[in-house]
């Protein structure tokens, strides 16, 4: 029967009734208290719907429950910089890090944090670790190409957002022709 309120709540969740997608959550984590998903899932409805408070203290909770799982880390360090909490994220994505050291989305995510708060070298550094694990990362040559723009390497910036469209990144040639007419 408990199960019944994990799967009924992602079901809800796919038909977008967040709040009862909600509901189904708290029941299946009234039969399973200890269990990670259930908090984790519930954390990211709840950030969704702009429950910032409730969001924080699943995101915790799971962690606490599961605090050698990267993904925990992870989901609050990108809930964490939605909410514009840098440093917070900052901190997450280096423990998500420090568990996995092969995780491209991590370095991926810290590094665009590092352009919101307009540290553009550390930004390259962690896009640079995204591309060495996975040279098909689009999104990461884009992004270092606009860092390096934003640190008026003009040759550089070409090569990333030239390299970015190449793997199909849509924004890269807009962005080619603004920055070189």
């Amino acid at each position: 029967m408990e199960y019944y309120y994990y799967n009924s709540g992602l079901d809800r969740l796919t038909q977008q009734d967040w709040h009862g997608a909600i509901l189904d959550f708290t029941k299946f984590i009234e039969f399973y208290p200890d269990d990670y998903q259930g908090y984790a899932t519930r954390a990211i409805i709840k950030a969704a719907i702009e429950d910032n408070n409730g969001a924080l203290a699943d995101f915790d909770k799971a962690i606490d429950i599961k605090s050698d799982n990267e993904d925990g880390y992870l989901h609050r360090a990108i809930f964490k910089k939605s909410i514009k909490n840098y440093e917070g994220a900052i901190t997450d994505y280096n423990k998500a890090i420090e568990i996995n050291q092969l995780n491209e989305k991590a370095y991926y995510e810290r590094g665009m944090v590092y352009i919101a708060i307009e540290q553009y070298l550390t930004a390259i550094n962690d896009f640079d670790n995204a591309i060495i694990l996975n040279s098909q990362f689009a999104d990461a040559y884009y992004n270092r190409g606009l860092a390096k723009f934003h640190l008026n390497n003009k040759n550089g910036c070409f090569l990333d957002l030239y390299k970015a469209r190449e793997l199909g990144h849509r924004k890269a040639t807009n962005e080619i022709k603004n920055y070189y007419k």
